[in-house]
Parts: structure tokens; C-alpha cells; sequence
């Protein structure tokens, strides 16, 4: 079969389906911090380091790199509200990344952060006025 052959399904589908995965995804992770924060299930080992790290440099600074039981972190924040005018970041949410010795951002670590909190990597047009 060649690809110009192929029928590739209609983009409202597909932009119904990612809405759908991301739904899905969102309440996922809200019920899974629901269940940690009640006991049921235990933080796993990286929320615990990242909680490690905020008690430890609670004033780290974008892009500062910090030392934490023998493995390196840098701080990142990202943007979650925007103005009325949409240009500028009126808030912003800060989160930890592991490093590699070579000073390469440990992507394992990077999708787990994004796994516990997929909320916080979007911003959100209800969050956003002058999207209405």
C-alpha cells in the first residue's frame, strides 16, 4: 500500500482523540494524587526527592543547579497563567530535573514530572480571559 493510498482518518477525529488522551491523562493524575495524599498509595522515591529539594533550596533561582544525596538537580519553572492580554506570564510553577553526570537533562525524570503533573504544562484557555 502505498501512502498516497492510504486513508488517514478526519482531523476532528483526531483532534477529538488527543482531547479524549488528555482528559484521560489529567483525571489519571489528579486520582493518583488524590490516593497519595490520603495514604493509600506511597509518594514514590522522585516526589520525595523533589520535596527533599524544595525544603533544601526553597529559593532556587531559574536554571540555579544544586546537589541533593549525591545526584544533581537544576530548577526550571514554567508558565501556567497569562495576563488578560495573553503576553505576559502572570504566574508560573516551579519543578525540579535531574541531571546526568555530563550535565544532560535525565529524560526519565523529565516524563515522570510531566506524568505527576500534566496540568501544570498546559496553560489552560479558561485560565486565559482574553481567549473567551
Amino acid at each position: 500500500m502505498k501512502y498516497d493510498d492510504f486513508d488517514f482518518p478526519e482531523e476532528s477525529l483526531i483532534n477529538k482523540l488527543n482531547s479524549e488522551r488528555k482528559s484521560l491523562t489529567m483525571e489519571r493524575a489528579l486520582l493518583w494524587r488524590k490516593l497519595k495524599s490520603n495514604g493509600e498509595i506511597p509518594y514514590t522515591n522522585q516526589e520525595v526527592i523533589i520535596d527533599k529539594l524544595n525544603e533544601a533550596f526553597p529559593n532556587a533561582k531559574s536554571g540555579e543547579r544544586v546537589e541533593l544525596l549525591g545526584d544533581s538537580f537544576i530548577k526550571r519553572f514554567q508558565p501556567i497563567e497569562l495576563n488578560k492580554t495573553g503576553k505576559k506570564v502572570k504566574k508560573y510553577w516551579p519543578y525540579w530535573l535531574r541531571l546526568h553526570d555530563g550535565g544532560r537533562i535525565d529524560e526519565n525524570w523529565k516524563v515522570n514530572i510531566h506524568q505527576m503533573w500534566p496540568d501544570m504544562f498546559l496553560i489552560k484557555a479558561d485560565r486565559n480571559k482574553a481567549f473567551k
